[in-house]
């Protein structure tokens, strides 16, 4: 038996999966910590531009499932190393052992029905769609 899987019904079933397995309405969101003048992390000063996901109540970068980090265009300053994250942004990254299983169960076509679904959740736009594997928490 041959069987036939179009490009859309692809697209609504692994949509469909990523809805069962993230709940958006368990999700809350933080700012994301901005750097000081010398460009080192200040945990004094939260950055509008670049928020965090998670599950569950916020006990800390290192203390929290954190599921996306979202960055917006304005995170990326105008420098010259900074364009190709600018032209990318807003940019949503899956973060660790979540990412790992999406690229397990679908390998690199989960981004497109990701993007949609965040957006469509949580009224952000998506240009792209990354992945940041954290090992050590």
């Amino acid at each position: 038996m041959k069987l036939i899987i179009t490009e859309n019904k692809l697209f609504n079933s692994i949509y469909n999966y990523i809805d069962k397995t993230f709940n958006s309405s368990k999700m809350d969101w933080v700012y994301g910590m901005d750097e000081d003048e010398d460009g080192y992390p200040d945990v004094d000063r939260e950055n509008e531009n670049f928020l965090m996901f998670f599950e569950g109540d916020y006990q800390g970068i290192y203390d929290t499932d954190i599921i996306f980090y979202y960055f917006d265009v304005d995170y990326y300053n105008t420098e010259p190393s900074h364009k190709p994250f600018r032209d990318k942004a807003p940019i949503l990254e899956v973060i660790g052992k979540h990412a790992e299983h999406l690229d397990d169960m679908f390998e690199g076509h989960w981004e497109e029905p990701m993007k949609k679904w965040f957006e469509d959740n949580f009224n952000l736009p998506v240009k792209s769609v990354s992945t940041y594997y954290d090992y050590e928490n």
